[in-house]
C-alpha cells in the first residue's frame, strides 16, 4: 500500500475521545496525539460530556497549536453511552476509532488500523497497554489490563472480552445493531460499565465478527488509584457481568463462590507478598474475586427480590 493509498484510507478514520472533567488527563494525552503517524489526515472528534473544568480550553488550545482536524461538541445530557451515541450521529467519516480521554494512541496505530478496513463490517478491539507515567508502581497490568491472550490478529469468542477503550468499528455497524445502550455504562462520576460488552452481544447476534487485533494499541492511565477503587470497581463489575449473562449463576452457587474465595484470599495475599513486598497490590490480589463474586450474588439477590416488580436489579 504506497503513501496517497494510506493517506485517502486514514481520512476515512475519526477517532472519537469522549470525555468528563477531565481537563489535565486530556491534555496530557492529546498532546502524544501530534506523535501519530499520518495524524493530520485522520479526524479527531472529542464529545464533552457536560464537563464543567476546563475542557473546552483544552481542545481549543490543542486544535490551536497543532492544526489537526478536531472537532469539539458538548453534550449536556450526561453518560458515557449517551456521549458516544452523539459521535456516531454526527461522525461523517466511515470508521470510527473509539478511545477513552486517558490514554495515548501508539505511533503506528492508523496505518495499523488499515488491515483491518478490509473486513466485512469491521467490529475490532484492540489492544491496552501501561501508560507508565500515569500509573502508580504498585499496580499490577493485571488489575487494570484484560487484553486477549494472542499475539495476532484472531477472532474472539467470548463477547465479555469486548471493553470500549480502544474499539475500531464501522460506523454502518451501528444501523445494523443500533446504538449504545444508555442505561449501561459510566454516567458522570457513577462508576458503571456493560454498554460495550452489550454491543458485542448484539454485534455477534447479527452474525458479525469481532475481531482483536493487539497490532491496534494504546497506552492507557489505570482509571483506580486506591484498593477501595479496584475492589468497588471489581464488584460493580461483577454486577454487570451477571446481568449481561443469558443463563445467570443462581444464588446459592455464587454464595459458595464468594465463600470460597475468601477462603483462599489469605493464601493468595501471603503468595502474592512473598514475591513481592507490594501490600497494596496483595489486599488488591486477594480480594478481586470475593468483591467480583460479591457483586454478582448482589445482583442476583436484588433480581430475586424485584422479580415482580418489574425493575432492572441494577
Amino acid at each position: 500500500m504506497n503513501l496517497d493509498e494510506n493517506r485517502d484510507l486514514i481520512q476515512r478514520i475519526c477517532i472519537v475521545v469522549t470525555t468528563y472533567n477531565r481537563a489535565d488527563i486530556l491534555e496530557k494525552s492529546l498532546a502524544m496525539y501530534t506523535e501519530i503517524r499520518y495524524i493530520s489526515e485522520a479526524t479527531i472528534l472529542i464529545i464533552d460530556n457536560n464537563s464543567t473544568d476546563r475542557t473546552n480550553e483544552v481542545v481549543s488550545e490543542f486544535k490551536k497549536k497543532y492544526q489537526l482536524k478536531v472537532e469539539y461538541y458538548f453534550e449536556s445530557q450526561q453518560g458515557l453511552s449517551i456521549a458516544k451515541n452523539t459521535a456516531i450521529r454526527i461522525c461523517k467519516q466511515d470508521y470510527m476509532l473509539f478511545l477513552d480521554d486517558d490514554c495515548y494512541p501508539q505511533r503506528d496505530i492508523l496505518v495499523n488500523c488499515l488491515n483491518s478496513l478490509i473486513l466485512p463490517n469491521t467490529f475490532v478491539l484492540g489492544k491496552v497497554k501501561r501508560w507508565n507515567e500515569m500509573v502508580p508502581a504498585w499496580i499490577e497490568d493485571d488489575f487494570f489490563i484484560r487484553n486477549p491472550e494472542s499475539d495476532t490478529r484472531t477472532m474472539l469468542k467470548d463477547t465479555n472480552q469486548v471493553k470500549g477503550c480502544i474499539l475500531l468499528i464501522e460506523r454502518n455497524v451501528f444501523d445494523i445493531i443500533n446504538d449504545f445502550n444508555t442505561s449501561m455504562g459510566m454516567n458522570g462520576t457513577t462508576i458503571a460499565y456493560g454498554e460495550d460488552t452489550d454491543l458485542g452481544y448484539r454485534a455477534k447476534s447479527f452474525g458479525i465478527d469481532i475481531w482483536y487485533d493487539p497490532s491496534i494499541a494504546m497506552y492507557h492511565r489505570s482509571h483506580f488509584m486506591t484498593v477501595g477503587e479496584f475492589l468497588k470497581k471489581n464488584y460493580l463489575a461483577g454486577q454487570t457481568h451477571q446481568s449481561l449473562r443469558v443463563k445467570k449463576k443462581g444464588i446459592f452457587r455464587l454464595l459458595a463462590l464468594v465463600c470460597f474465595h475468601m477462603f483462599k484470599s489469605p493464601f493468595i495475599f501471603l503468595s502474592f507478598i512473598t514475591k513481592s513486598a507490594n501490600w497494596k497490590g496483595a489486599f488488591v490480589a486477594s480480594l478481586s474475586k470475593v468483591s467480583n463474586y460479591s457483586g454478582q450474588l448482589m445482583f442476583q439477590l436484588k433480581s430475586t427480590v424485584q422479580s415482580l416488580t418489574g425493575h432492572s436489579a441494577l
